[in-house]
């Protein structure tokens, strides 16, 4: 049984960013809204396990899909697929800010106020939470960046060896040994060396066939494996302090990180290799989470806006508060897809296969 079905797709893939994109969500969710006392505790544990893997999880789907290419095919694909679009939607963003600040801001004031999204714009999204008409950039588009960096680091050490895998292992391991010796570097680069070993395990994964061979185990390993692994993220969320991937926190150890994240990986794809078949709705999702990773903090100003308040009651509610979010988010997903295909990295593309 090969892991990719239902007309050729990975289904697994399409699950594993579905629940990623959600935990996505979730995790800025518990960030930006003020929780009953209750069940404050209980959220911020759910916020730590939630920073654990969520990120590693989708620069390990990231690797898992990229095709061997040439050095600049790679670089150019890169661009067009991730740079493209994260210039466009701050351009897009900055405009809503712009009116914002003009009317907010004292005319002594908005040169400042209008430069420093521009500054942002290589080291932290661009903007934050804003009272400029709640213009707010979700944070989450570090992510393209950094997987630019990640996908040319990846290109340049297939040229080692004519693309050996032992040679290329040894590049993420590389990578993961002189993380500790990093400064914090502008446009994401130290966040693209801290994940290049996640998007490397993705990518050996697909060329041993390692997913299929797992599969074929069957359902009850994957079960032991999922619920192993989201055991070993619970603890790890304990044992080694907060962790925050695009922040380069990667909390008090870093064999540590690299571990309890793996286990959450592992964990995530073992549960998806457990569907055999994938919904419209998933597929819509998983095609869309570059559109939601920009476009959610809206979603959330309009959820603050739908509840006439910041606070919410209990952890079942913060649950349908992320799911309300996710899904005021897929009409801008099929608008994206549909008239603004540049937006999501080209015209059509195959989202069972790259991001």
């Amino acid at each position: 049984m090969r892991a990719e079905e239902d007309g050729g797709r990975f289904v697994w893939v399409d699950w594993a960013k579905t629940i990623g994109i959600y935990l996505v969500i979730a995790g800025h969710l518990s960030k930006r809204f003020v929780f009953a006392e209750p069940c404050k505790v209980r959220l911020e544990c759910i916020h730590d396990f939630i920073y654990v893997f969520h990120m590693p999880l989708f620069f390990f789907i990231s690797g898992f899909l990229e095709k061997e290419r040439g050095f600049r095919e790679s670089v150019k694909r890169a661009a067009k697929s991730l740079l493209l679009p994260y210039v466009l939607f701050f351009g897009i963003f900055y405009v809503f800010y712009a009116f914002g600040a003009c009317l907010k801001t004292p005319a002594a004031a908005l040169p400042a106020a209008l430069a420093k999204p521009l500054r942002r714009f290589f080291t932290s999204g661009g903007f934050t939470s804003s009272s400029y008409a709640q213009t707010w950039l979700a944070a989450s588009v570090w992510f393209l960046p950094s997987l630019f960096w990640v996908k040319i680091a990846h290109a340049a050490a297939l040229k080692i060896r004519g693309g050996r895998l032992l040679y290329y292992a040894a590049s993420a391991v590389l990578a993961a040994v002189i993380v500790p010796a990093l400064p914090k570097i502008p446009f994401y680069l130290s966040s693209a060396v801290l994940s290049f070993p996640f998007f490397a395990a993705g990518f050996i994964a697909r060329r041993t066939g390692l997913l299929n061979k797992l599969k074929r185990r069957g359902k009850l390993l994957n079960v032991v494996f999922a619920a192993a692994g989201f055991f070993l993220v619970i603890y790890g969320s304990f044992e080694n302090d907060q962790v925050n991937v695009y922040s380069f926190i990667y909390g008090r150890s870093l064999p540590l990180f690299y571990f309890f994240g793996a286990a959450g990986v592992l964990a995530t794809v073992s549960l998806c290799l457990l569907f055999r078949r994938g919904f419209r709705a998933v597929r819509l999702i998983s095609g869309g989470t570059l559109t939601i990773l920009a476009v959610h903090g809206y979603a959330m100003a309009a959820l603050t806006v739908f509840m006439n308040a910041r606070v919410i009651p209990g952890v079942f509610a913060a649950a349908a508060s992320a799911l309300f979010v996710l899904l005021l988010c897929l009409p801008v997903v099929i608008f994206v897809r549909e008239r603004a295909p540049a937006l999501s990295g080209g015209p059509n593309p195959d989202y069972s296969r790259s991001l």
